[in-house]
């Protein structure tokens, strides 16, 4: 009787032991397949998003390919060198020389208060990545008016810039912005990032 109670508790540990190994083995692998699927999605989405704003920025080029031509309208000018000058301040940035400070005080004929408190935070000066600090380049600026109201404009600006954390290779990126501009006031009241549209671009792409 000693014998048989004994075989049922030996008989229970090792049912036991297959279930919780089971269970065990079920959840790592539930949690992989998760993460995997999780990270699978992200890049669908991103690389779906990216396929939008390109449609986008084509789109515009061809309407903008027109408006461009010969253009002597003065708000259309200004909007294109206030952005371009605005992208050019924030991406030819060397952190080791240049405080966002400075910056926003460059940037008071570009951008009103906000804006440039968005792009330029005082908060980050004296930081740095853990790679040292940070050097942008800004290689070519694209602006496209997408919608006018008066004298409030929206446009998008397709920017290419290389980056570079202290000693590592540079990398270059493509990325698009939504700003707004008013044109009474001649200032930039609005810059969202929307996105990048491809990696990989070397300083003479």
């Amino acid at each position: 009787m000693e014998n048989k109670h004994k075989l049922g508790i030996l008989l229970f540990g090792a049912l036991f032991g297959a279930i919780l190994t089971s269970g065990v083995w079920y959840y790592v692998n539930h949690e992989h397949t998760t993460q995997q699927a999780s990270k699978t999605a992200v890049v669908q989405s991103t690389n779906a998003k990216t396929k939008e704003l390109q449609k986008i920025i084509d789109r515009l080029e061809k309407e903008n390919s027109q408006l461009k031509k010969g253009t002597s309208e003065t708000p259309l000018l200004d909007l294109d060198n206030s952005a371009t000058r605005l992208f050019q301040l924030y991406y030819n940035y060397d952190q080791s020389k240049t405080t966002n400070k400075e910056r926003q005080r460059k940037g008071v004929a570009l951008a009103d208060t906000l804006v440039l408190e968005q792009l330029f935070p005082l908060s980050a000066d004296g930081m740095k990545s853990d790679f040292g600090f940070i050097k942008s380049q800004m290689n070519d600026c694209q602006i496209y008016v997408a919608a006018q109201n008066g004298a409030q404009y929206e446009a998008l600006a397709v920017v290419n810039y290389t980056t570079q954390a202290g000693s590592l290779e540079p990398s270059g990126m493509r990325y698009v912005w939504k700003v707004k501009y008013d044109g009474d006031k001649k200032l930039i009241t609005e810059a969202t990032e929307m996105g990048k549209l491809s990696t990989g671009l070397n300083s003479s792409e």
